[in-house]
């Protein structure tokens, strides 16, 4: 469960800060334009370019330094694992052999699996502080409006919005259940966290049943409330709040565009084609 505890990718924070303020729009697309100069391909020139904007929105959000760090542990073995695969597949400088793989750690692989995590880890860092200052409901509603154009080709951009929605809205639900039945196990004498993997392994399986079952009543009860409240999917759905793009929002895509422009052409005109 230290799992979920330490998960904030799709937590929201809320706050009243500029970047809070910003349209779901802006947010969500200069998101977009900052993990793509982020994920550049090439060299890690493009995490490199993206950390101060990164600092910058961590600075206007004021989200808590500590918070955000916490949302990239979860991603540790991940960002290990990309180092370790590409310290084995990278042809280079041998500095550890393994022989009982037939291959061997090199200096060249090394270098790029650090430089492929750092690029992972900040694309993670930018997509936590879009959801940390952006609530699930207005991330959906830009969703929706984003992907209004579809509607003429008769994709049903709603009905996934409202999906998505409900996903995102299940995660604390799935959390707090799993809270509460790890709370009666311990009552019970079993502490799923403890013993080695095969033995928290074991204890978990008490877990998985209950939690399915809170889960799937969660989900009758919704879809009971909004069958009740009048919700059709075939009908066509206003919105209550209006919104517009001023300078905040063309400030916030402006300095994405540029780090994306930065990330993909400076490589260029330093290193050469």
């Amino acid at each position: 469960m230290k799992l979920l505890r330490d998960l904030t990718l799709g937590l929201y924070l809320p706050g009243s800060s500029a970047v809070h303020a910003l349209d779901p729009r802006a947010k969500l697309g200069a998101c977009v334009l900052a993990m793509a100069a982020t994920l550049s391909p090439g060299t890690a020139w493009g995490a490199v370019w993206s950390w101060p904007l990164l600092a910058l929105g961590l600075a206007v959000s004021r989200v808590p330094l500590s918070l955000f760090l916490r949302g990239l542990r979860p991603f540790v073995w991940l960002f290990g694992f990309t180092v370790l695969l590409h310290g084995l597949a990278t042809p280079g400088q041998e500095l550890l052999a393994l022989p009982w793989i037939g291959a061997g750690l090199t200096r060249e692989g090394l270098a790029q699996g650090g430089a492929v995590s750092a690029q992972l880890a900040t694309a993670v860092g930018f997509s936590s502080l879009l959801t940390l200052t952006t609530s699930p409901t207005d991330l959906v509603w830009a969703l929706d409006r984003l992907g209004s154009p579809l509607r003429r080709l008769g994709v049903p951009v709603g009905d996934f919005c409202v999906t998505a929605l409900l996903a995102i809205r299940f995660f604390p639900i799935l959390y707090e259940e799993a809270e509460r039945l790890t709370l009666a196990l311990k009552a019970r004498g079993i502490d799923p966290g403890e013993g080695g993997a095969m033995v928290r392994a074991r204890n978990v399986l008490p877990l998985l049943v209950p939690l399915f079952r809170q889960v799937f009543h969660r989900a009758e009860t919704i879809a009971l409330a909004m069958e009740m409240r009048g919700y059709r999917p075939d009908r066509p759905r206003t919105s209550w709040r209006a919104r517009g793009l001023g300078a905040s929002e063309a400030a916030a895509l402006g300095l994405s565009a540029l780090t994306l422009g930065a990330a993909l052409f400076v490589p260029l005109l330093v290193l050469g084609p």
